[in-house]
């Protein structure tokens, strides 16, 4: 099991190596990609509706199980409060205890009504103030977790509280009005009464008019006993829950390094208090906690809980990893079909080149665009097969017209030659140049005829070569000399048949005409350069003039031999490049009175070749 898989990956891998099969792959993975993509954007806004429509829901329970049942109860609380500012502001005695002077006091020892004076004489009795203080501190009493209550009268000086009824600076908790001076609305202190001390929420609201008012109102709330109620209120108990007026000065709070500091300077919070303050209500979630804000009827304050909402938390987690196995599981599918597809269509499309004789590898991105260019180009190659051929059909056409020209049977030819050598040496009676040149010229001919071969050993082109150097030998009465410069291990390799002759036809005709003053030399070299035999044959004539040399080898790079002064180059030169091809053939080097130089390159063919 283990090495199939193993046979597998390696298959992949080595197919996702291919640069061919990859650009293939590439290009359906990303069309293969795309309706996934729409399909999984198309699930993930549904799914992220309904999970936004839970969020709401969960959010509006904990909004409603957190804060609404809390803030009725702090309502309530605070309604009992305004009952008795309401008493301090209407009530007759309360109004004529705001306005009267302290002349006006019980037992104020100020002067009787006179002129200068007149507000003097309309002086409160001991009564009136007994009967407010009974009025204050049913008030007190009646109103949940109301521990005291004071009022303090701006034109006598006086606090009036619902045990007292005294100045200002001789009050027990003169301190409740540095909370006034602070513009502060809720404050949480401590009131020490005799040795014990208690923890107090006060309110302070002013009496009258506010650009100049009657005196301030002071309600303290026992904090412990409001917190126990707070904490009994929720059906499920936050982390934090705090409580903060109009400015954000918190005055409530279950952690209490939060009482008397601004609920925006608190990153926790000031966000939700931000939201409230545009709306009466928010509930927001983040990082596994959900707070929710409220402000209560009248304004005057603000309700804010943090709540660890794991329920949430784990559905959010649910979701995310749901999402997250989607996504991979789409991927994987985008996968898988386009290496399916990718796989046929690149095997089809090596079948396909494989059946027209392609190599099979396509080059291009796109498979169609590629058969298309390799059909294009299969075209262009047989019209350029085709107007090869037709070449070839023109040069056979010319070499046979050529051959039937030229066909004398070489039998009767030799059989002449040896004829009219008989006839000299019956009447000469000896060996004369004659009878030699004639019979040199027999043998050639008669080795030509014996070797029907096209392929030859160069020690048997070098003795044609050899006759035929002996024939110019007494033709020109020795007047030149031949150098040999053969490796005999070279004589066994092979050569095309009658190369070498014609060049040396061409070096008497055209090279070593005429009478210079110096020694004629022909020299013959054979050596093995780049896994090729190399013929060089050299003279040391009359050379070639420039134009004539152009013109020479612009004609050794046509295809076709051409009627001209030079034929046996250009026959030599023709039938090597069709044995051994384009690479091989003849090149000749030379200059006006430098002699000539031309170089036979073959193919390095070895002895035992067949």
């Amino acid at each position: 099991m283990m090495k199939t898989m193993n046979r597998k990956f390696k298959l992949l891998y080595a197919l996702l190596k291919n640069r061919h099969f990859r650009s293939s792959f590439l290009k359906y993975f990303a069309g293969a990609v795309a309706p996934v993509l729409v399909a999984f954007a198309a699930y993930g806004a549904v799914s992220y509706n309904l999970y936004a429509m839970y969020l709401r829901d969960a959010l509006s329970q904990y909004q409603e199980h957190s804060l609404y049942k809390t803030s009725g109860f702090v309502d309530y609380v605070f309604n009992g409060v305004n009952q008795v500012f309401y008493l301090i502001e209407n009530a007759p005695n309360f109004e004529k205890l705001l306005n009267a002077p302290v002349s006006a006091l019980p037992d104020s020892h100020a002067q009787p009504a006179t002129e200068a004076n007149p507000e003097s004489g309309n002086r409160l009795l001991r009564s009136d103030v007994t009967r407010v203080i009974d009025d204050l501190f049913k008030g007190t009493v009646l109103s949940p977790a109301m521990d005291s209550s004071y009022v303090y009268c701006a034109k006598n000086g006086y606090v009036l509280s619902w045990t007292d009824f005294r100045p200002l600076h001789s009050f027990f908790d003169a301190s409740f009005m540095d909370v006034y001076r602070q513009n502060h609305t809720f404050a949480v202190r401590e009131i020490k009464t005799g040795a014990d001390t208690s923890q107090v929420i006060t309110l302070i609201r002013e009496i009258g008019e506010t650009d100049d008012p009657l005196g301030v109102a002071a309600f303290n709330i026992n904090y412990e006993l409001f917190a126990s109620y707070v904490n009994q209120e929720f059906e499920q108990s936050p982390e934090t829950v705090c409580m903060a007026d109009a400015s954000g000065r918190v005055f409530y709070a279950t952690d209490p390094s939060l009482l008397n500091t601004n609920i925006q300077e608190h990153a926790l919070y000031g966000g939700a208090f931000a939201g409230a303050s545009q709306s009466a209500s928010t509930a927001s979630y983040a990082d596994g906690v959900v707070i929710t804000s409220t402000w209560s009827a009248g304004g005057d304050y603000w309700v804010v809980s943090a709540v660890d909402a794991a329920d949430i938390a784990a559905f959010q987690g649910d979701f995310l990893a749901f999402a997250l196995w989607s996504s991979v599981i789409g991927l994987l599918a985008a996968f898988v079909l386009a290496f399916v597809i990718s796989l046929q269509t690149y095997q089809s499309t090596i079948r396909f080149f494989s059946y027209i004789g392609g190599s099979g590898k396509p080059k291009g991105e796109d498979e169609g665009h590629y058969i298309a260019e390799s059909i294009a180009g299969m075209t262009t190659h047989s019209r350029h097969i085709e107007h090869e051929l037709a070449e070839k059909l023109t040069e056979l056409k010319k070499a046979q017209a050529i051959a039937l020209q030229n066909q004398i049977n070489p039998h009767f030819i030799l059989n002449t030659l040896q004829i009219a050598n008989l006839d000299i040496l019956n009447q000469m009676k000896r060996d004369t140049n004659a009878i030699r040149v004639i019979s040199l010229l027999s043998e050639i001919l008669k080795s030509n005829l014996n070797t029907t071969d096209y392929i030859v050993p160069l020690s048997y082109e070098l003795r044609q070569a050899a006759k035929y150097m002996e024939i110019e030998h007494i033709r020109n009465n020795e007047l030149f000399r031949v150098d040999w410069d053969i490796d005999e291990a070279l004589t066994e390799y092979r050569t095309v048949k009658f190369v070498i002759q014609p060049v040396l036809e061409n070096c008497f005709k055209h090279g070593l005409t005429g009478d210079t003053g110096d020694e004629k030399i022909v020299s013959l070299e054979a050596r093995v350069e780049d896994k090729a035999l190399l013929i060089l044959i050299r003279d040391n004539g009359a050379g070639i003039a420039a134009d004539t040399l152009e013109a020479l080898q612009g004609r050794l790079k046509q295809s076709h031999i051409q009627e001209n002064s030079h034929i046996g180059l250009c026959n030599v030169d023709r039938r090597i490049k069709l044995v051994f091809g384009e690479g091989y053939g003849v090149s000749v080097e030379s200059a006006p009175g430098e002699g000539t130089l031309v170089v036979i390159r073959q193919k390095l063919i070895h002895k035992d070749w067949n």
